[in-house]
């Protein structure tokens, strides 16, 4: 491959024409680089027509729709082992996620009977979450907030 110089960092890229119209106009230090630059590239190209062909490298799976850019088969093989692994453990995870049921205060389940830590939600209660916490809920009011079964009352919390 061509060798070309590092960018010319220390020089500004655009120049201000100080004559009368301060007319911008590109760095000709800069462009010379960038000419180089294209240069090496196309002497890397080879000279076969000119450019490099992104997808033209050997060994790596891609080109049809049912493959993937640039992953080997191992690659790709493990990738595929993590997301089926993941899809397995969010499986999982769903499962035991259950949402609390809705409930007006007296339309809850004995708290005896459903047992300490069962937990719901409750649509008309007298306290806010903040000023009735720990305490056992009362209805008919207004507030909705999550309550849970300490396995004699239903507490706010």
């Amino acid at each position: 491959m061509a060798t070309f110089q590092p960018p010319p960092t220390y020089a500004e890229v655009v120049l201000i024409d100080e004559t009368g119209q301060r007319k911008p106009r590109f760095n000709p230090i800069w462009l010379k680089w960038f000419v180089d630059v294209a240069a090496a590239l196309e002497a890397a190209a080879g000279s076969g027509g000119g450019g490099l062909q992104h997808n033209a490298l050997s060994g790596l799976q891609g080109g049809i729709a049912t493959e993937f850019y640039h992953l080997s088969s191992a690659e790709q093989t493990s990738t595929l082992a993590l997301v089926a692994a993941e899809t397995a453990i969010l499986a999982v995870a769903n499962a035991t996620v259950s949402l609390p049921h809705v409930y007006t205060v007296a339309g809850l389940p004995a708290a005896g009977t459903v047992g300490q830590g069962a937990a719901a939600f409750v649509t008309d209660a007298t306290q806010t979450i903040i000023a009735g916490l720990g305490l056992v809920v009362a209805g008919g009011g207004a507030n909705k907030v999550p309550v849970y079964s300490d396995g004699t009352n239903w507490r706010i919390g």
